[in-house]
């Protein structure tokens, strides 16, 4: 589905102090541009906190190409996890850490995205409301076209302290991938090992 089939006006703007219940997300900066001799759709988006851009996302959308319309990257730095408790709060609970994206490429079309790039996850920890515990890890984690990669991440039953990688009692390594259809249909290949109790 083509979202833009006709030129657009010129578009800039901010939400300050932009919320979703309790959490302050930050500033959001939007500003977009119809290149009438491209045909397509500039796009730049971007959330500051406290003077720090937390998480950027600039690139094109041309409702002419079929195959690719869609061409953005994005990034972030520090970006807060916690910032997705929101949408996750039957699952997991006190959210913590954050993420580092360096670029991540977006292309494809609106239904059927195609986004590749990994994410350095730094001093995360979170509670699993299924299991009644807590779990802390630092870690890469990669985006590929059909697959989330888990390439080696150690699960701490408790928070590493002082961010350090050292195991304790009770941790779990985790490799594998989730397999998707354009993150759509999920498949787990997962592999648990090193269990310490």
């Amino acid at each position: 589905n083509d979202l833009v089939t006709q030129p657009v006006a010129q578009l800039n703007g901010m939400i300050k102090s932009f919320r979703y219940g309790k959490l302050r997300y930050g500033d959001l900066y939007i500003k977009s541009d119809w290149d009438d001799r491209k045909k397509q759709l500039l796009l730049g988006v971007s959330l500051a906190l406290d003077a720090d851009t937390l998480l950027g996302i600039k690139g094109s959308y041309t409702p002419s190409n079929k195959q690719s319309p869609l061409i953005f990257s994005l990034a972030t730095n520090n970006l807060r996890l916690k910032l997705i408790e929101p949408f996750v709060k039957d699952i997991l609970y006190d959210i913590r850490g954050s993420v580092f994206i360096d670029r991540l490429k977006i292309t494809g079309k609106l239904d059927e995205p195609i986004v590749k790039g990994e994410g350095f996850f730094k001093n995360i920890s979170f509670g699993v409301h299924y299991f009644k515990t807590k779990y802390a890890f630092n870690g890469t984690v990669g985006i590929d076209e059909d697959e989330i990669l888990f390439p080696s991440l150690t699960l701490y039953d408790q928070q590493i302290p002082d961010g350090k990688k050292v195991a304790s009692p009770g941790h779990v390594k985790l490799t594998g991938s989730i397999y998707h259809s354009y993150f759509r249909k999920f498949r787990l290949n997962l592999n648990l090992t090193e269990i310490n109790n």
